[in-house]
């Protein structure tokens, strides 16, 4: 039996506008419901937070803990940017390297295998059909120590300032000085430097060939040895490590109230100005209270809040106590690789063959 058309197109109206206001009645209750977790969330955090600061404060002795960006405690992360999902553009003939580290599975996927570099070590040396599109290395090595020339590293934790003094009339900035200094260096094949520090390994330059010489850093010793080893031998191998001045480089463990006090008060403003001297001096003390602090240089990462429940969270206090059992670790095996207890493993007469074939026995020396 057929309904009527009129009587169908009536009863679809009314169960329409029926759906309609139940749609409507859950987007509210929904946002009444997110508005008050998102409340319930931020109370929480703000109170884990404080709870956690005392945790740190108690642990590494570094007094009251200061949440140096306290908005990201209680803000939602940031929305995706628009090119985490770019277009494909099916019109370019243009092929990227794919760089890829040591992986266990072996697959990847790419357009093409020719656009592939595999950086892997000696555990893939025997497949010749990598080796034909990739590089095999003993010791596994970044990408810029395999691609490049040369490359430049820095730590997270620095302020690079120029210097405004009569002293270094006429000025120029630090990063112009950076690249005169490279312009001036020759061909690299000339090379006679391993590394070259700005202020210490603050921000220094690496001969890639000097690296690839040595064999890389040994990832068997994690943290502060690690450059102990590494230096010592480039050394060993004749590789120097010249210091270049060409500004100010400070190792900070906090922030500038103010970031606008980086920055002239105007155009007109002369240089080695009072606010300059300012910001210099309050540099010059963040960096020696984070080298002179009673625990470690490190008590600024036990200071890190927020991100709870996303992922990659650390805690705080137990990510300082891992990383103080690694530096342990590492001085451990230094000591055993190099039959000596300090980092002047040079003036006691090792060489660079000497490294795992003398006999660790005296724990004092």
């Amino acid at each position: 039996m057929h309904l009527p058309t009129r009587l169908t197109f009536r009863s679809l109206g009314l169960l329409s506008l029926f759906l309609a206001v139940i749609a409507i009645t859950v987007i509210y209750l929904h946002i009444q419901s997110s508005s008050n977790l998102t409340t319930l969330l931020s109370s929480s955090d703000t109170q884990l937070a404080r709870f956690n600061a005392t945790e740190v404060n108690e642990e590494l002795g570094s007094g009251i803990a200061q949440e140096n960006f306290p908005l990201l405690l209680t803000s939602n992360s940031a929305p995706s940017p628009r090119h985490e999902n770019p277009t494909r553009q099916k019109h370019r003939s243009l092929s990227g390297s794919l760089g890829i580290g040591h992986c266990c599975s072996r697959l990847w996927a790419a357009d093409s295998a020719k656009s592939i570099f595999h950086e892997q070590n000696a555990a893939g040396e025997g497949f010749g059909r990598k080796r034909s599109h990739g590089t095999n290395t003993a010791q596994l090595c970044a990408a810029a120590e395999l691609l490049s020339v040369h490359s430049w590293w820095s730590h997270m934790d620095s302020v690079a300032v120029s210097w405004e003094d009569e002293e270094h009339r006429p000025y120029k900035s630090l990063h112009q000085r950076i690249l005169e200094d490279f312009k001036g260096a020759g061909n690299p094949s000339s090379w006679e430097w391993g590394l070259k520090f700005f202020r210490y390994d603050r921000l220094a330059l690496v001969n890639v060939r000097a690296y690839k010489d040595v064999g890389g850093w040994d990832t068997h010793i994690p943290f502060y040895s690690t450059d102990c080893d590494f230096h010592s031998r480039l050394t060993m191998r004749g590789w120097k490590q010249p210091n270049v001045e060409v500004g100010l480089v400070f190792d900070v463990g906090g922030t500038l109230d103010d970031l606008l006090e980086l920055y002239p008060a105007g155009e007109n403003e002369e240089l080695d100005s009072k606010r300059y001297k300012r910001v210099l001096k309050k540099l010059e003390d963040i960096d020696v209270e984070k080298h002179h602090v009673k625990t470690n240089r490190n008590f600024w990462q036990g200071m890190q809040r927020g991100g709870q429940g996303e992922p990659f969270w650390r805690d705080a206090v137990g990510f300082e106590k891992g990383i103080r059992m690694w530096i342990e670790f590492g001085r451990t095996v230094f000591r055993h690789k190099w039959a000596h207890g300090d980092c002047e493993i040079i003036k006691a007469g090792r060489k660079f063959e000497d490294a795992w074939q003398i006999e660790w026995k005296n724990n004092k020396v």
